[in-house]
């Protein structure tokens, strides 16, 4: 081995050589064994308010798949997909990202939704979910991005794609990030 990969070997053995950034991109979402992409899941509250959430083989930003949502008819539809990322440092600042495409309903706004929801080892939350409003179009997509700083005692985060209460909507999700960040300047006083 080189003297500098047993240096770097030898420090990181020790603890003294902080652990890479974290950082999380995926915009290839193909269907896995069980339906599925992998490390994403399907959720909501109750079966009867479950929206129809499938992978998108035709609408994408360029690379195959994409993480589809429709209300299906359903009134009540609130759901969508979720993805557990691990390797979180408490008081670390994180920027998620995802650009989407939303059609078939009126109320964009609060229909269509994206959260980070921070969890403690024991899987509990560690404060409460940042919500992301910051939208900006992008093409005939729009993104979504929110810079947060994760809560005390988390080491992951949830991310959540949701659809809620559009029954003839459907939103695709793709590009999804989540990149750990320097932590931002001070703030100018009015």
């Amino acid at each position: 081995m080189a003297p500098i990969a047993l240096l770097i070997a030898g420090l990181a053995g020790l603890g003294l050589m902080a652990a890479p950034p974290l950082s999380f991109r995926q915009s290839a979402f193909l269907p896995g064994r069980n339906g599925p992409p992998l490390g994403w899941t399907v959720w909501n509250a109750r079966p009867e308010t479950a929206p129809r959430a499938y992978v998108e083989r035709v609408v994408n930003r360029g690379e195959p798949g994409a993480l589809a949502i429709s209300g299906a008819g359903n009134a009540a539809a609130n759901g969508g997909w979720e993805h557990s990322v691990p390797g979180i440092r408490a008081g670390s600042w994180y920027r998620f990202t995802a650009f989407y495409r939303f059609w078939g309903a009126p109320a964009e706004s609060w229909q269509v939704l994206a959260r980070l929801d921070w969890r403690r080892p024991d899987g509990r939350r560690a404060g409460e979910p940042n919500h992301v409003p910051i939208t900006t179009p992008d093409g005939e997509w729009k993104k979504c991005t929110l810079d947060a700083q994760a809560p005390a005692e988390s080491d992951r985060v949830v991310m959540q794609l949701y659809l809620s209460n559009a029954p003839l909507g459907t939103v695709v999700w793709d590009d999804v990030s989540l990149e750990e960040i320097a932590a931002p300047g001070a703030r100018d006083a009015w």
